[in-house]
Parts: C-alpha cells; structure tokens; sequence
C-alpha cells in the first residue's frame, strides 16, 4: 500500500448484514467511530478530538483559531476636563393674537 493512499482515512467495509467487518484496516483492540462533522467511519486511533470536543477524522481536524486567545486591553474613559453640567436657563417669549403679526403660508395662498 502507498504511503499517500495510507494516510487518508477509510471508510469500514460492510458485510451482507450491514455490518464492519475487520477486512482492510482491521486492529486488535481498536474500534470504529463516526467523525462528528462529516460522518465517515473511522477508526479511533486516527480519530482526533477539536479543542471543543468533537471527534474528527484527521482531514476535517484543525486547530483553534489565534483571534479565541487575545484578550481585551482596558481603555482609559475618563474625560480628561471634566464640568458640572450647567443649570437650564429658560427664555421667556410672549406672542401676540394680531393676525398681522403672523407669518404667512410659505407656499402662498392654497385655496
């Protein structure tokens, strides 16, 4: 057997019920597992586990990504002059009922 084709992992032969047989690939003491992402077949010793635990074949394992481990740096959000927030002043406005003192409609007269 090639050393290429050794490497990938194999699917279990069936037998007439259904069954794995322990045709090609068999190993004393090992047994068959189901990858959790593609749901090949494959034995528990070539069978990884991902760093959130699932089992994997060796082609679909990968490691965590980089960007899970940085941490946060604190920001400085201190205002650097700070001032008390001033008193409201209110302007007192007094109106006139003269219909001359009104403003006209903007867009003329819509009668």
């Amino acid at each position: 057997m090639d050393k290429a084709r050794s490497s990938n992992f194999r699917a279990p032969p069936n037998s007439a019920k259904g069954k794995h047989t322990k045709a090609p690939g068999y190993k004393p003491g090992d047994h068959w597992v189901v990858c959790d992402r593609s749901g090949a077949h494959i034995l528990a010793s070539e069978a990884r586990k991902t760093w959130d635990g699932l089992l994997v074949a060796p082609s679909d394992w990968e490691p965590r990504h980089e960007q899970d481990f940085v941490r946060g740096r604190s920001d400085n959000t201190s205002v650097e002059d700070p001032r008390p927030q001033p008193k409201d002043k209110f302007i007192e406005v007094t109106y006139t009922a003269d219909a001359e003192a009104l403003p006209t409609s903007t867009f003329g007269d819509l009668e």
